[in-house]
């Protein structure tokens, strides 16, 4: 199965992307991009993708983006 990375602050959005999802994805789940940076340290190369929140308590809009890619991982 699939490992998706999901970047969401919100409960609810995080719930409901996860509930459409898990028939085909497993889920580990960070709230801020700090923590989102210490799990792709520690899984980043068994992630299959990345689903990003632009608006987060500790960053916002494309710098968001920008940071997660400088990682340089390979996945979308």
């Amino acid at each position: 199965m699939s490992l998706i990375l999901l970047v969401e602050d919100d409960p609810t959005d995080a719930a409901l992307i996860e509930r459409l999802l898990s028939a085909d994805y497993q889920f580990v789940r960070a709230t801020s991009l700090v923590a989102a940076g210490q799990i792709l340290d520690q899984v980043g190369q068994e992630l299959h993708a990345v689903l990003l929140d632009l608006t987060l308590p500790d960053s916002r809009g494309t710098s968001t983006f920008v940071t997660i890619c400088e990682r340089r991982l390979r996945v979308p």
